[in-house]
């Protein structure tokens, strides 16, 4: 896959991440994912193999605990088929609605058109 492909490709998973759109970001992966970072049974990270379900159903436990305030992008690398993203999102607690932030890189290989390697890593931003 060409680097604009991919490119397009991650803009519309984060753009649907952003968005809430949870259902919208599985139908952008491939049936199954290489998957490495958190899972809603191991939240300090994981790596094999995941269905878009498994992934979605994750998304879907994120949004249940915590709503999507605010998106930034820092930095953006494409190489070939892969593209790197390093960003913050903010986020908003459904229990108490306390505010907090995360820094994120992620790195979304495509292949056929869907995202086929998914790699996470987050952590909270600092005060």
């Amino acid at each position: 896959m060409q680097t604009a492909t991919a490119t397009v490709l991650a803009q519309q998973v984060l753009l649907r991440f952003g968005a809430g759109d949870f259902a919208g970001v599985a139908h952008l992966l491939a049936p199954r994912v290489e998957w490495r970072g958190p899972t809603p049974s191991r939240p300090e990270g994981t790596r094999g193999t995941c269905t878009r379900r498994q992934i979605e159903s994750f998304l879907s436990a994120f949004d249940s605990a915590m709503t999507v305030a605010g998106l930034s992008v820092g930095r953006w690398v494409c190489e070939d088929d892969t593209v790197v993203v390093l960003g913050r999102v903010r986020c908003q607690s459904r229990a108490d609605g306390a505010e907090s932030a995360f820094d994120f890189a992620v790195s979304l290989t495509a292949g056929a058109d869907l995202v086929d390697s998914c790699w996470l890593l987050a952590h909270r931003a600092g005060p």
